[in-house]
């Protein structure tokens, strides 16, 4: 049964499975986010797939150790599994007949609202701009469900630390690119594992790309922007 209250509606799902001959059932609660109807998002996607019903979308992300959230559309029975807690910045496509879900999985994880660093549960993160994100330095691994310093396999998405770069250690530095060209500079490099970026958005819009994080370097190379408009770019784990 659902549950309702304001803005918000109750999904309860439970699974049974078979642990070494030992039955295991789960029970999660899934909440629905009003101010997310009918929005998107493209990034962290897990899988999509035709399913009917929203129970049914609940369930696979429940049973998928990298989904925390989902989106379904009964229209056309769409389900979409996300690795992180969305947000606000996330959700930017108007698509018409969807409804996003936050998983109980999600409580205190990347992405998850907060007020402190305590209410992020998740290895290496913290409470930043009101929404657990990793420390400088790490990076998100759906897999682990953690902030880690290394990654298997990178993937396409960054975790922004405004006003901070990393001074020399570049791979690479260009004239005359926007944050877009200097993260796909990034995600293409083929000579060199690409694992953070610094964009200066003013004065003289430029990129440096790195295959270091804040980790790697001297406390010294780690600098505030100071009186350039800098944006520094750590790069996630791959799904």
């Amino acid at each position: 049964m659902n549950t309702f209250c304001v803005g918000v509606v109750f999904l309860h799902v439970t699974i049974v499975t078979l642990q070494a001959a030992v039955e295991v059932t789960t029970t999660c609660k899934s909440k629905r986010v009003a101010s997310f109807k009918d929005k998107l998002s493209t990034s962290w996607l897990v899988s999509q797939q035709n399913v009917k019903g929203v129970r049914q979308c609940a369930v696979l992300c429940l049973s998928d150790v990298r989904c925390v959230s989902f989106v379904y559309s009964g229209v056309i029975n769409d389900c979409r599994l996300f690795a992180v807690v969305k947000t606000t910045s996330d959700m930017t496509t108007s698509t018409p007949g969807y409804q996003y879900y936050d998983t109980c999985k999600g409580v205190g994880y990347y992405g998850a609202a907060c007020s402190s660093d305590p209410d992020c549960s998740l290895p290496q993160t913290r409470c930043f701009q009101s929404v657990c994100r990793c420390q400088p330095g790490y990076s998100f691994d759906p897999y682990q469900a953690a902030c880690v310093a290394t990654c298997a396999t990178y993937g396409p998405e960054f975790e922004a630390v405004p006003d901070h770069f990393i001074n020399a250690n570049n791979e690479e530095s260009l004239m005359d690119y926007d944050t877009q060209m200097c993260l796909d500079r990034c995600r293409q490099a083929t000579t060199y594992l690409c694992r953070s970026a610094d964009v200066r958005i003013s004065p003289d819009p430029a990129c440096s790309t790195a295959s270091v994080t804040k980790l790697d370097v001297p406390a010294a190379d780690w600098l505030p922007g100071n009186t350039w408009v800098t944006v520094h770019y750590q790069r996630h784990c791959a799904l």
